[in-house]
């Protein structure tokens, strides 16, 4: 559709540019002629065979000059598709910043250069969250791979005691499973990124699908020594049951990870006509009112995430997933208090 309506609106430039020359060269003939007829007429002129006014001479002088007028004036017209081509050159050349000037007197090139300035504004958008990905991507990969690095250099000193060897040992395991964490999200946001929908649908017990994403993270609450306040009744639900998965684990994640020592975690799933909700609260840290906002977007972090060396791709996965399930989710929270994350599914889906 918006093939045909670029290619209606190239014409309709093209047949305007026609019609202005055409014009144009009609007028000049004609007034020349009138003009060549009133000197004719007061004998400035000598009349042609037969006594007769030269028309013949008229239609050609007429013809040659209109000619040169139209040219010069469709050179003028020329110039929007002149700068339009100059700006295209510059958007090839990988300047996003180029934007033309939309006034003119033909709504065809109004909405050609409209249509220009959305695609540099749209591309300028895509460059700089590209480069924000690769600078925040290698950010975040040089971090633990650092630790990991350093660590190993640091067990091969032949000296060192069990103890101190075993806690190396944690903190490289521990490390490598946020690289695995890390490469994880980023492989299922970048398959979700042009979806519009999730495929294999499927019914699945969500609540037992939940119980198996807290028992994945038992290492991490049980060195917290956290407790689980649970209210998971059995439901079905009909989705891919592998993607939405990623929704539970990287919440229950976030509540562990910002939970204190020997806190408590909340998770409840609860139906409602036409649709699922869950629950998942904590109360820990909480989130500020300057991060709130912010929180769903890719490799955003605020003070208290990057205190917990997150990576800030997990909320971002969590928010396309519910969406391309037709849900939302919301969050509540408090600085200091603690959050509760609500994601509400539609049970017919």
């Amino acid at each position: 559709m918006k093939r045909k309506d670029s290619f209606r609106r190239t014409s309709l430039v093209w047949l305007y540019f026609a019609l202005v020359a055409v014009l144009i060269l009609v007028i000049v003939t004609l007034l020349l002629s009138a003009v060549l007829f009133l000197l004719f007429r007061r004998g400035e002129i000598p009349p042609g065979p037969a006594g007769m006014f030269p028309i013949e001479f008229a239609v050609i002088l007429g013809a040659i000059l209109g000619t040169v007028v139209t040219i010069l004036i469709v050179k003028q017209i020329f110039q929007p598709i002149g700068r339009l081509s100059k700006g295209l050159r510059r958007v090839s050349a990988g300047d996003f910043s180029v934007r033309l000037n939309e006034k003119s007197m033909f709504a065809a090139i109004r909405e050609m250069y409209g249509d220009f300035n959305a695609m540099a504004a749209e591309l300028a958008g895509v460059e700089t969250l590209r480069s924000d990905f690769v600078s925040n991507v290698s950010h975040e990969f040089k971090t633990p791979l650092a630790a990991i690095e350093g660590y190993a250099a640091l067990l091969q000193n032949k000296g060192l005691s069990s103890e101190r060897a075993e806690d190396y040992l944690q903190k490289i395991v521990s490390n490598a499973r946020k690289l695995s964490v890390l490469t994880g999200n980023i492989l299922n946001l970048s398959k979700l990124e042009n979806r519009q929908s999730l495929p294999d649908a499927r019914p699945f017990d969500l609540s037992e699908q939940i119980r198996k994403a807290i028992l994945m993270l038992e290492s991490e609450w049980e060195a917290k020594n956290i407790t689980f306040d649970l209210s998971l009744p059995d439901v079905r639900y009909c989705g891919n049951e592998g993607i939405l998965f990623h929704v539970w684990y990287n919440l229950i994640a976030n509540a562990v990870k910002f939970s204190g020592q020997n806190g408590a975690v909340r998770i409840e799933l609860r139906t409602a006509p036409g649709k699922v909700c869950v629950t998942v609260e904590d109360h820990g840290c909480g989130i500020d009112e300057k991060t709130l906002p912010h929180i769903f977007e890719k490799f955003y972090q605020g003070d208290a995430s990057r205190s917990a060396e997150g990576n800030g791709l997990g909320l971002a996965l969590v928010k396309r997933v519910v969406t391309l399930c037709g849900g939302e989710v919301l969050v509540c929270s408090e600085a200091g208090k603690g959050s509760a994350f609500t994601v509400t599914l539609p049970s017919g889906t």
